[in-house]
């Protein structure tokens, strides 16, 4: 049998594309070196924020040489997945181009954190996992299924809305007993036993 398709086209959206967005890339494309990957922002800063490239240097992954690049110059292609990683759908672009998916995924904006160089690379840090976490989860549900899964990432079941899956990571950290529910992939099952506990 062949292979699952993995050469994926990804776009990467937020507002000035100096953090969060350039994380995300170097961390996919790190984990993904077949896919197309693309980060890009409407208002793009002058630099990547040296924090970002910091920590993700951390994990073996050097983006030094990135830059912000703007949203209009990114390639007439269709993607298979664009995601918005702004805090908020009113800080971020509305994508108009190609896209089988539009994906909005709220991480924090790591650098609007004050305190301390310690607080704010460890808030960095924390930003990071979480992105690394979440994304690579989605694209890999994404190569299994062929559509748009969450993952509560303590009993593994699957939902096609991200407050779901948070709410069920709420509940899990609350119910510890609940942890040996099998994978379910079907997503209106998966909220149909949720709505149950």
């Amino acid at each position: 049998m062949g292979r699952r398709k993995e050469k994926l086209n990804i776009l990467i959206i937020c507002r000035e594309n100096s953090c969060r967005s350039q994380m995300a890339e170097g961390i996919l494309k790190s984990r993904f070196p077949k896919m197309t990957i693309i980060s890009a922002g409407i208002e793009p800063a002058k630099v990547v924020n040296p924090l970002a490239v910091q920590v993700v240097s951390e994990l073996g992954i050097d983006i030094s040489k990135y830059s912000p690049k703007s949203i209009e110059s990114i390639p007439d292609i269709e993607f298979d997945l664009v995601f918005t990683v702004c805090d908020s759908l009113k800080n971020c672009i509305v994508f108009s181009g190609e896209t089988k998916h539009l994906v909005h995924i709220p991480f924090p904006d790591p650098s609007k954190v004050n305190g301390s160089n310690t607080e704010l690379q460890n808030n960095f840090r924390a930003v990071r996992d979480e992105i690394k976490i979440i994304l690579i989860d989605i694209i890999s549900l994404y190569l299994k299924y062929k559509t748009v899964y969450y993952r509560c990432p303590i009993c593994n079941l699957h939902f096609d809305d991200l407050a779901n899956a948070k709410l069920c990571e709420d509940w899990c950290l609350n119910h510890p007993q609940k942890k040996n529910l099998k994978i379910v992939s079907q997503s209106l099952e998966a909220k149909t036993q949720f709505k149950l506990f």
